[in-house]
């Protein structure tokens, strides 16, 4: 075989090994993940009205404005808000059945929707729920989860890789570029128009004529060694609390003793398990 002759084998094998791994990644969902909307108060937000199946086993989905509703089997009228980052989201490695807030439905028996969005701080939470309009008052508890990097300024969206807006047109690549090439920052944080989240709280939590419950959540290394978790995220709790006085129930988890570190995929999310747990946690504070 000649120079040419070899150069159009390579290329032909070349070719249907690569048709043949897209197909592979295509067939197993492995891009099969939520889409987001940008938007220039709040950063970013779960897009409306989608739902998948990454990875053919792990379910997810989203309504309006990139709200997730869970549905107790039970007739309560009662309606809990829980509102977040990517430990309230879930990630694609949970089910939708196994998200916290589909675990504290189940708890409550109790109608819960969740507004979350990977990398949210306080910020962008804050500006999320003004602007969609959530009316407020149909909410028997309100709970916001925190962790330590929740209180700096708001996120904005950053990248493709990490924030989709669309699906890729070439789903292999896609992948080669978000987990194997070097990986870009989750989100970027806003320093062009500086915002303080102790001057907004106290506007959002007058807005809310029910129970509010705010999360204090450690990441694993803060869960390990006490004194970083005092250094990190106890004085914004502290501000926290100052400022909200006897409206807001803080419910401390590396304080509860059901709560250990074996209960995260990583430093900062819950594995199914630690869902169940944290859910449990929660589900008891707002009884």
């Amino acid at each position: 075989m000649n120079r040419l002759g070899k150069f159009f084998l390579v290329t032909y094998i070349f070719g249907l090994s690569f048709l043949a791994i897209e197909e592979a990644v295509n067939y197993l969902k492995l891009v099969d993940f939520p889409l987001y909307t940008t938007d220039n108060d709040f950063g970013y937000r779960v897009s409306d009205n989608q739902s998948g199946i990454f990875m053919r086993r792990n379910s997810w989905s989203f309504q309006e404005n990139g709200l997730s509703t869970f549905y107790p089997d039970s007739s309560s009228d009662k309606v809990i808000l829980i509102v977040g980052d990517s430990v309230v989201l879930g990630g694609n490695q949970i089910d939708n059945h196994y998200r916290l807030g589909s675990i504290l439905s189940l708890y409550k028996e109790s109608k819960v929707i969740s507004a979350a969005a990977g990398s949210w701080s306080l910020l962008n939470e804050i500006s999320f729920v003004k602007k969609i309009g959530i009316d407020l008052s149909q909410f028997s508890t309100v709970v916001f989860v925190l962790n330590s990097e929740d209180f700096g300024q708001p996120s904005i969206w950053k990248s493709e890789l990490s924030h989709p807006t669309h699906h890729p047109l070439v789903s292999s690549i896609y992948l080669f570029m978000k987990y194997i090439y070097p990986r870009p920052p989750a989100a970027s944080v806003d320093t062009k128009s500086p915002r303080q989240w102790t001057a907004e709280w106290p506007g959002l939590l007058a807005s809310i004529p029910g129970k509010v419950i705010v999360v204090s959540y450690p990441t694993k290394r803060q869960l390990t060694n006490p004194s970083e978790r005092i250094a990190e995220l106890a004085p914004a709790i502290d501000t926290l609390r100052a400022l909200s006085g006897d409206r807001v129930q803080i419910l401390d988890v590396a304080a509860d003793a059901r709560w250990n570190a074996s209960l995260y995929s990583d430093n900062i999310h819950p594995t199914r398990a630690g869902n169940q747990v944290l859910g449990a946690i929660i589900a008891d504070a707002s009884r």
